[in-house]
């Protein structure tokens, strides 16, 4: 607990010490500037996140304090340095303060390190502080941390550095105050496994020691005994708790611990029992299972029956080559007593089980899911020389495929479907390949294939890896009704998803802005060119020349101007025939429109097209030359429409479907 200044003390100040200016939401992580605060380096999601945000990963269900916090770090695939500062105002040089903060992590057990330093103000060396790997994951555990610092003057800046994360990291609720640290005696109320609470300690096993006035910080750290010999501090959790390893030689038996700071030793020693193994099951939060590409087990992520899943564990006992008090291991260890996993009332043979490389706690057990493994919640233990693990759940899924949403391609919205409109397949049991490039109009990749109605859909791509499949739906297809979709892999076909029909079903395709995720820039064209329609900055963070220096043929970005031919692409205009002859047929499944425009497919209805709010005048509508479920509107900027970088464009059918993007308009 952080203590109050004195009286008769300078009160210090941090500006917008809990991130709560200005407020944010939804969305729930902002590039918003924070007011108080100044940033170099990469912003990684953004600046703020707010309680709420949801990813593939977790929900932010609290903050540190209120309900918002700085991100810092882009997480894995993002990594990269960056620094926040601020200035601490209304010290007194020569007095000792006690910073104080609230820090957590999206994954503790990744990488959660925060440097803190002083660029004026005070000679004080930089601290890291590193968040507990046994805390839970997606900022589920705020950890209080807290360093002592002198001023040297009446205003010192303060730094916050990450350095090559990957996790993000949330810092809240930064505090100031006069250090005025009593001289307490250390006590110990409690020590278990850092897993359950679990009573039963091994032999290189980590025990969660709880007590009081076992330090003030990271550089002020009780030692910890035990039996006599020392115990290594892992990490300090706070002044109440500590993480520290039983020697990896400890005998098994009754033994006691005690703690010392300040050349105080804890009174009664604390006894507890020291075992062969101790057995335990890490849980670090949304899943205690990984697929083998490392993605966690969970509902959206179901385990799959002849598929490898890794777990981390505790209490394991000796390894080859042996595991060493304090020291991380530099090599895979296997564990020299055989290890057994139950999965359901089936016993597995792990794969491996060993001292994961990195830890000096941690071991890593891997094992495949037996094949008649039924798909339900299915429990999971580990034994070891007769000791059994607490036990957690097992998400385990069908073997063949599973859909669990179908949204429009263009825009990702869910909905009705029209027939020849890109379809985003979600689910599971696709297939462990990706395509690497477009294969239409190929119905089969890799052994998985789409059925629509019983016809078989052309794949455009297949993302075994993440559960997704784009295709186009059947041109032959009714506009009303339901359409039946399954997807069918090596080992079955999976259940049918119901898909409502409709005549049409507009949506627009976008080009995302590394700059300003939150764009929704359209996929829009300068008529006859391949010139996007975009803001200079989307353009200057796609790597795009300008158009000035290019042919009409080679990519690049800039905004409209009035008058300006554009060609908007999208999908869902619903029927289109040769010319637009009502009673002409339709573009047959698997073809595409010729390519060099000899027989146009002109769509029956005509879409109102509106940019910056002002209707403009279609001059073509239908499926874009040299494809299929893709179509193509032609449009002149009107009169009238004010510039902007994110001037609104919507089209519109008659029977209302309708979609919004943004594109960038300037003055001549």
């Amino acid at each position: 607990m952080l203590l109050a200044a004195s009286a008769m003390a300078d009160s210090p100040t941090i500006q917008n010490n809990d991130f709560e200016m200005p407020a944010i939401g939804p969305p729930y992580v902002s590039f918003a500037a924070v007011p108080g605060w100044s940033h170099t380096g990469a912003t990684g999601l953004g600046n703020l996140c707010r309680a709420g945000y949801t990813d593939g990963v977790g929900t932010v269900t609290v903050a540190g304090h209120g309900n918002q916090f700085l991100l810092m770090g882009g997480g894995i695939g993002k990594v990269s340095d960056a620094t926040w500062s601020t200035v601490i105002t209304g010290l007194t040089p020569g007095v000792t303060y006690t910073l104080g903060f609230l820090m957590a992590s999206q994954l503790p057990r990744v990488a959660t390190t925060v440097t803190v330093s002083f660029m004026s103000g005070s000679a004080t060396p930089a601290e890291s502080f590193m968040v507990s790997p046994f805390a839970f994951a997606y900022f589920q555990t705020w950890e209080q941390e807290q360093m002592t610092f002198t001023a040297t003057a009446d205003r010192a800046q303060l730094v916050f550095s990450i350095f090559e994360q990957l996790s993000e990291i949330g810092l809240d609720y930064v505090t100031i105050a006069v250090a005025t640290p009593p001289l307490l005696t250390p006590s110990v109320s409690s020590i278990s496994l850092p897993i359950g609470n679990l009573p039963r300690l091994a032999a290189g096993a980590p025990m969660l020691i709880s007590g009081a006035g076992l330090g003030t910080g990271p550089s002020d750290v009780a030692t910890v005994s035990i039996g006599g010999e020392s115990a290594p501090v892992i990490s300090f959790l706070s002044a109440s708790s500590l993480l520290a390893q039983v020697p990896v030689d400890f005998p098994p038996g009754p033994t006691i611990v005690t703690v010392t700071h300040s050349g105080i030793t804890s009174t009664p020693p604390f006894s507890v029992q020291v075992a062969e193994f101790s057995p335990a099951i890490y849980y670090p939060g949304t899943s205690a299972f990984t697929d083998s590409g490392g993605n966690p087990i969970t509902s959206n992520n179901l385990a799959i029956p002849g598929k490898q899943v890794t777990f981390s564990a505790i209490g394991l006992g000796p390894t080859n080559p042996p595991m060493m008090t304090g020291v991380a291991a530099t090599t895979a260890a296997p564990t020299t007593t055989p290890v057994e996993v139950m999965v359901g009332p089936t016993m597995v043979t792990p794969d491996f089980a060993g001292l994961a490389v990195g830890s000096v706690t941690d071991y890593q057990v891997t094992f495949t899911i037996p094949l008649d493994t039924p798909a339900a919640a299915q429990p999971v233990t580990i034994t070891v020389g007769g000791a059994t693990s607490n036990s957690v759940t097992l998400l385990v899924g069908l073997a063949f495929p599973q859909i669990n949403a179908i949204v429009n391609g263009a825009s990702f919205k869910p909905g009705t479907a029209s027939p020849n409109s890109f379809v985003s397949i979600f689910g599971s049991s696709f297939g462990g390949e990706d395509t690497s490039a477009n294969i239409f109009p190929a119905t089969i990749f890799n052994q998985v294939s789409v059925i629509v109605n019983g016809i078989a859909a052309p794949l455009y791509a297949v993302e075994g890896t993440t559960g997704q499949i784009n295709t186009v739906l059947p041109s032959e297809l009714a506009e009303t009704g339901t359409a039946y979709v399954q997807v069918t892999n090596a080992e079955g076909t999976s259940a049918s998803y119901q898909l409502a029909l409709a005549p049409d079903s507009v949506g627009l395709f976008r080009i995302g802005d590394p700059s300003n995720p939150g764009r929704m820039n359209g996929a829009v064209l300068f008529a006859n060119t391949a010139w996007k329609v975009m803001p200079l900055s989307m353009a200057q963070a796609l790597g795009l020349p300008s158009c000035a220096t290019v042919t009409a043929a080679s990519v690049c970005g800039q905004p409209a101007q009035v008058g300006d031919q554009v060609e908007i692409y999208l999908t869902g205009l619903g029927r289109a025939t040769p010319n637009g002859d009502p009673n002409g047929a339709v573009l047959p499944t698997g073809s595409l429109a010729p390519a060099n425009g000899s027989v146009l497919y002109k769509t029956l209805q005509i879409p109102v097209v509106t940019i910056g709010g002002i209707q403009a005048v279609v001059s073509f509508s239908g499926i874009a030359p040299g494809s299929a479920g893709q179509y193509q509107v032609n449009v002149a900027i009107p009169s009238g429409v004010a510039a902007g970088d994110s001037v609104p464009l919507t089209v519109t059918m008659p029977d209302g479907s309708a979609d919004t993007v943004t594109i960038a308009v300037q003055q001549k």
